[in-house]
């Protein structure tokens, strides 16, 4: 009995995996880069506080810089020096020791939208006696169709 072997088929295509790991990467480059250009989070440094909108905002460009003083108060009323919480009772001592180190002479806030009146007049008060004149709060611009 002569036995036969069944041949195998022959391959009709072939896959060239070096130009799909190519296109791979170049549409994951292209996804991370867009995601990273176009993301709905601005840069920000800080917490997350739900800001108030205004149709005439000003911009303030130094706003995003490294060394701003950026004063956030968040909606249960807890208070952050940039990313550190902070009690208002220390502001003052906080900011006359960023001023020697020659940073802008201007309190950025950020205040929720739902926060206290109380505590907002709180910070404030504690930013004045650091003898800070210059106070500007950040909310969201609206824009008009």
């Amino acid at each position: 009995m002569a036995r036969m072997h069944a041949r195998s088929a022959p391959l009709l295509c072939t896959v060239d995996m070096n130009g799909f790991a190519l296109v791979m990467v170049i549409v994951v480059f292209v996804l991370l880069t867009n995601l990273m250009l176009f993301s709905p989070f601005p840069p920000h440094q800080g917490v997350g506080i739900n800001m108030p909108n205004a149709h005439h905002a000003v911009t303030m460009r130094y706003a995003d810089r490294d060394d701003a003083m950026v004063v956030a108060i968040t909606r249960d009323g807890k208070v952050y020096f940039g990313a550190d919480p902070v009690q208002p009772g220390d502001l003052p001592a906080i900011i006359r020791e960023r001023l020697t180190a020659g940073t802008e002479q201007k309190i950025y806030m950020k205040v929720d939208r739902r926060a206290k009146y109380g505590v907002v007049m709180e910070v404030l008060y504690a930013v004045r006696s650091a003898e800070v004149e210059k106070i500007g709060f950040l909310v969201e611009k609206i824009s008009t169709p």
